[in-house]
């Protein structure tokens, strides 16, 4: 039986990372983990399209909004993948 529940009241525009805690129940990510998630994605991209940035991305990341802290869909799969979920 569950004696509690897990829940993250929203701070900023960081719906993302509050979702991700509030579903695994713990508080597993920050911003800056998502941050960091967001780079991995970025960089990896960079080297599949032959270490030129995309031309929608040219000035700005595709996956962190740095004006209002949302991560794209992407971060946040990529953030339930370290947890064994889809």
């Amino acid at each position: 039986p569950v004696n509690y529940m897990y829940h993250e009241r929203q701070l900023s525009a960081l719906c993302g990372v509050h979702a991700l805690n509030n579903l695994l129940q713990g508080p597993y990510f920050g911003a800056g983990d998502l941050a960091e998630i967001a780079q991995s994605l970025e960089t990896r991209e960079k080297q599949l399209l032959g270490g030129q940035q995309a031309p929608s991305s040219s000035f700005r990341s595709n996956h962190l909004d740095e004006v209002t802290g949302d991560f794209s869909i992407e971060v946040l799969k990529a953030a339930l993948e370290q947890h064994r979920l889809q």
